[in-house]
């Protein structure tokens, strides 16, 4: 009896290396550190895995579902304390909508607003308000904030020089070939 437990803990403890680099090579959806990275901060990490989007709040290591991957690009990323937005399009052949989607990364809330074309820019505010630059003609931007006074566009006009929208202390900030330009963002 005692040749077969010995050969049987022998083997166990042969194949427990093995068993856990398995494991570690293919990281599970719960794992923080697996996917492809889409935005990281020193707060948070969103990232891409099998067909969703997660984010994990890198203090606690909660891992929230954001969604799955609709749409046909996202762009221009942001985190800022609790919140992400990002840029969202879908197309075919009938059909063309864009998109800004924030999320309340602690509680998981999502809203979102139209945008006339593909988001370029985006800023926000550490209460969750943000501004962003739509790309609506060849040579043509808007600038849209969405703020508690609600949804507005605040600039129409010739391209928004690229890097340039900013927060300021009291709003945004853009320049384009024209001239500067300023908004409120509260």
């Amino acid at each position: 009896m005692k040749p077969v437990r010995i050969a049987l803990v022998t083997a166990l403890l042969v194949a427990l290396p093995a068993m856990a680099s398995a494991t570690s090579v293919q990281p599970s959806v719960s794992s923080c550190a697996a996917g492809k990275t889409v935005v990281r901060t020193n707060a948070v990490r969103v990232f891409q895995l099998r067909g969703q989007v997660f984010s994990c709040w890198r203090g606690d290591r909660r891992r929230l579902v954001i969604g799955e991957l609709y749409y046909d690009s996202y762009s221009a990323p942001a985190v800022t304390g609790r919140w992400l937005a990002y840029g969202a399009e879908h197309s075919d052949q009938n059909d063309y909508y864009a998109q800004v989607s924030l999320f309340d990364l602690r509680n998981g809330r999502k809203t979102s607003v139209p945008a006339n074309g593909r988001v370029v820019a985006l800023v926000l505010k550490d209460n969750g308000s943000r501004a962003f630059v739509s790309r609506v003609g060849p040579q043509r931007d808007e600038v849209v904030v969405a703020d508690r006074d609600g949804l507005r566009t605040v600039y129409s006009g010739p391209a928004v020089t690229r890097g340039s929208l900013k927060r300021t202390p009291s709003g945004i900030s853009w320049s384009t070939q024209v001239g500067p330009g300023t908004a409120r963002l509260r």
